[in-house]
Parts: structure tokens; sequence; C-alpha cells
């Protein structure tokens, strides 16, 4: 199932640090009609293999096992354009930082001017 974008803004995201872009993931998928097209989506694929949560590969789009949805303002580097990955994770190095603070979708993507 689908969530609308807009139903998102009040709810707290885990904010990671990618390739020095600030972004925030939320583990639903989202309908992408609904992201406004000043807003980057990315979908997370699990490949942890158990089912728990982990952030695996970071791609355009992901059919099977999919764990969940990042968010920036700007676009993350593609890191493996042969297959539109971001983030792999059989890179041999961990390409986040997870910060403590969680963050409202709305104050990630839209903060105070």
């Amino acid at each position: 199932m689908c969530v609308s974008f807009y139903s998102l803004l009040d709810r707290l995201v885990d904010v990671y640090v990618i390739g020095g872009i600030e972004t925030g993931y939320i583990d639903v998928r989202v309908d992408r009609r609904s992201v406004p097209s000043d807003v980057y989506v990315y979908e997370v694929r699990d490949t942890s293999g158990d089912g728990g949560w982990y952030i695996g590969n970071v791609e355009n789009y992901v059919l099977i096992n999919h764990a969940g949805t990042i968010f920036s303002r700007k676009p993350l580097p593609l890191l493996h354009p042969e297959c539109d990955v971001y983030i792999d994770l059989s890179d041999d190095k961990e390409p986040w930082q997870l910060l403590l603070d969680r963050k409202l979708l709305r104050e990630l993507l839209y903060p105070a001017s």
C-alpha cells in the first residue's frame, strides 16, 4: 500500500547524511505521484535477508524487498550508474551517517527561512 507524501509531513523520520546530503528515511512506500517536483525521492531495498529493519541499497525504485523511502532536497550522487544505484552495500564503505535526532519530515524538507 502506498501513502500520500502530504500525509507524512508531520511524521518523524530518521535523518541520514548520504554523500554530504541530509535525507529523511521512513519505512513506508510513498505514492510518487503525490511527491512535489522540488523533493527528491528514493527507495530502499532490505538486503538483510531476515526481514529485519536494515538500510540496504538505495535505488530509484524497489519492487521486491522494499524497506522504505528516502527524501531529500538535493539529488544524491549516483554511485553505480549502470544499475541506477545510489548506495550499494557490496561497496566496502559505509556511505551514510545516522544522526541521532529525528525530525519531522516537514522540518527536514522545508526548514524555516
